[in-house]
Protein backbone atom coordinates (compact mmCIF):
# COMPACT_ATOMS: atom_id res chain seq x y z
CA UNK A 1 0.00 0.00 0.00
CA UNK A 2 1.40 3.24 -0.80
CA UNK A 3 2.59 5.13 1.99
CA UNK A 4 -0.37 7.96 1.58
CA UNK A 5 -3.08 5.38 1.33
CA UNK A 6 -1.89 4.43 4.52
CA UNK A 7 -1.76 7.56 6.02
CA UNK A 8 -5.08 8.64 4.78
CA UNK A 9 -6.58 5.30 6.79
CA UNK A 10 -4.95 5.90 9.98
CA UNK A 11 -5.92 9.52 9.97
CA UNK A 12 -9.54 9.29 8.66
CA UNK A 13 -9.49 6.26 11.64
CA UNK A 14 -8.05 8.64 14.58
CA UNK A 15 -10.33 11.19 13.94
CA UNK A 16 -13.76 8.46 14.08
CA UNK A 17 -12.46 7.95 17.76
CA UNK A 18 -11.56 11.56 19.11
CA UNK A 19 -13.78 12.80 21.95
CA UNK A 20 -15.98 15.85 21.89
CA UNK A 21 -16.74 17.86 24.88
CA UNK A 22 -19.90 18.71 25.58
CA UNK A 23 -20.49 21.93 27.70
CA UNK A 24 -23.39 21.25 30.44
CA UNK A 25 -26.27 23.85 31.77
CA UNK A 26 -26.22 24.35 35.20
CA UNK A 27 -29.09 23.45 37.16
CA UNK A 28 -28.04 25.13 40.83
CA UNK A 29 -25.60 27.52 41.82
CA UNK A 30 -24.99 28.15 45.62
CA UNK A 31 -22.52 31.37 46.79
CA UNK A 32 -21.27 31.71 50.52
CA UNK A 33 -19.85 35.65 51.21
CA UNK A 34 -18.50 36.84 54.49
CA UNK A 35 -20.10 40.49 54.75
CA UNK A 36 -20.82 42.91 57.24
CA UNK A 37 -22.93 43.19 60.39
CA UNK A 38 -25.58 42.05 60.76
CA UNK A 39 -25.40 39.43 57.71
CA UNK A 40 -21.99 38.45 58.32
CA UNK A 41 -21.88 34.85 56.20
CA UNK A 42 -24.50 34.58 53.57
CA UNK A 43 -25.48 31.70 51.76
CA UNK A 44 -27.48 32.14 48.49
CA UNK A 45 -29.29 28.95 46.41
CA UNK A 46 -30.02 29.46 43.38
CA UNK A 47 -32.07 26.72 41.46
CA UNK A 48 -33.51 26.53 37.66
CA UNK A 49 -36.64 24.72 36.57
CA UNK A 50 -36.31 20.93 34.81
CA UNK A 51 -36.52 23.32 31.71
CA UNK A 52 -33.33 25.30 32.89
CA UNK A 53 -35.49 27.95 31.43
CA UNK A 54 -37.11 29.63 34.31
CA UNK A 55 -35.94 29.85 38.50
CA UNK A 56 -37.24 27.39 40.63
CA UNK A 57 -36.08 28.49 43.73
CA UNK A 58 -33.99 31.19 45.55
CA UNK A 59 -33.21 31.11 49.25
CA UNK A 60 -30.90 33.37 51.47
CA UNK A 61 -29.49 32.62 55.02
CA UNK A 62 -27.13 34.66 56.98
CA UNK A 63 -26.68 35.93 60.46
CA UNK A 64 -29.24 38.79 61.84
CA UNK A 65 -32.04 36.04 61.17
CA UNK A 66 -31.55 36.25 57.36
CA UNK A 67 -33.49 33.01 56.56
CA UNK A 68 -35.62 33.48 52.79
CA UNK A 69 -37.37 31.19 50.65
CA UNK A 70 -38.08 33.86 48.36
CA UNK A 71 -42.07 34.04 46.86
CA UNK A 72 -41.97 33.21 43.00
CA UNK A 73 -43.78 36.18 42.54
CA UNK A 74 -40.46 37.79 42.87
CA UNK A 75 -39.16 36.32 39.74
CA UNK A 76 -42.35 36.61 37.60
CA UNK A 77 -41.19 38.03 34.49
CA UNK A 78 -37.44 36.42 34.36
CA UNK A 79 -36.91 34.19 31.59
CA UNK A 80 -34.05 32.39 30.70
CA UNK A 81 -31.64 33.20 33.83
CA UNK A 82 -27.80 32.72 33.99
CA UNK A 83 -26.33 31.00 36.54
CA UNK A 84 -22.77 31.40 35.83
CA UNK A 85 -23.64 35.59 36.48
CA UNK A 86 -25.28 35.79 40.14
CA UNK A 87 -23.73 38.44 41.68
CA UNK A 88 -23.96 39.57 45.47
CA UNK A 89 -23.24 42.96 47.14
CA UNK A 90 -23.70 44.30 50.31
CA UNK A 91 -24.51 48.46 50.96
CA UNK A 92 -24.02 49.99 54.17
CA UNK A 93 -25.61 53.78 53.56
CA UNK A 94 -27.19 56.02 56.01
CA UNK A 95 -29.86 53.48 56.69
CA UNK A 96 -29.48 52.04 60.54
CA UNK A 97 -29.87 48.75 58.79
CA UNK A 98 -27.88 47.68 55.65
CA UNK A 99 -28.94 46.21 52.72
CA UNK A 100 -27.58 42.45 50.92
CA UNK A 101 -28.55 42.68 46.97
CA UNK A 102 -28.70 38.96 45.08
CA UNK A 103 -28.70 40.13 40.97
CA UNK A 104 -29.40 37.34 38.73
CA UNK A 105 -28.80 37.85 34.90
CA UNK A 106 -31.72 36.70 32.41
CA UNK A 107 -32.47 36.87 29.21
CA UNK A 108 -30.26 37.38 26.18
CA UNK A 109 -28.95 40.96 26.79
CA UNK A 110 -28.92 43.55 24.27
CA UNK A 111 -26.61 45.21 22.37
CA UNK A 112 -26.41 49.34 22.92
CA UNK A 113 -25.14 52.19 22.14
CA UNK A 114 -22.83 51.46 25.00
CA UNK A 115 -22.34 48.19 24.56
CA UNK A 116 -23.83 45.01 25.20
CA UNK A 117 -26.33 45.46 28.56
CA UNK A 118 -27.65 42.67 30.47
CA UNK A 119 -30.99 42.49 32.39
CA UNK A 120 -30.95 41.72 35.79
CA UNK A 121 -33.38 41.00 38.65
CA UNK A 122 -31.93 42.78 42.18
CA UNK A 123 -33.51 40.95 45.09
CA UNK A 124 -32.55 43.55 48.01
CA UNK A 125 -32.61 42.53 51.96
CA UNK A 126 -32.91 44.52 54.06
CA UNK A 127 -32.11 43.10 57.92
CA UNK A 128 -33.99 39.76 57.95
CA UNK A 129 -36.31 40.29 55.09
CA UNK A 130 -37.11 40.74 51.60
CA UNK A 131 -37.62 44.32 50.92
CA UNK A 132 -38.07 44.70 47.49
CA UNK A 133 -37.58 42.86 44.28
CA UNK A 134 -36.75 45.48 40.88
CA UNK A 135 -36.18 44.39 37.08
CA UNK A 136 -33.15 46.30 35.47
CA UNK A 137 -33.80 46.30 32.22
CA UNK A 138 -31.54 47.36 29.22
CA UNK A 139 -32.90 50.35 26.61
CA UNK A 140 -31.18 50.72 23.09
CA UNK A 141 -29.75 54.13 24.13
CA UNK A 142 -27.29 52.38 26.89
CA UNK A 143 -29.31 53.12 29.97
CA UNK A 144 -31.56 50.80 32.12
CA UNK A 145 -35.40 50.74 33.01
CA UNK A 146 -35.84 50.39 36.89
CA UNK A 147 -38.81 48.48 37.68
CA UNK A 148 -39.12 47.82 41.71
CA UNK A 149 -41.65 46.23 43.61
CA UNK A 150 -42.23 45.94 47.11
CA UNK A 151 -43.41 42.08 48.00
CA UNK A 152 -45.09 42.42 51.09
Amino acid sequence: MPWFLALLVVGSSALARASEEEFTPWAEVALVTTVHKPFETVRVTVKLDASGASLAEVTVHGGGGLAVSVPARAWAGVAKPRLAGVTTTFERGYDPTPWFYVKIPYGDGLQTANGWKQAELVLAFQGPRLAYRALKVPKADGNFDWKQDKLE
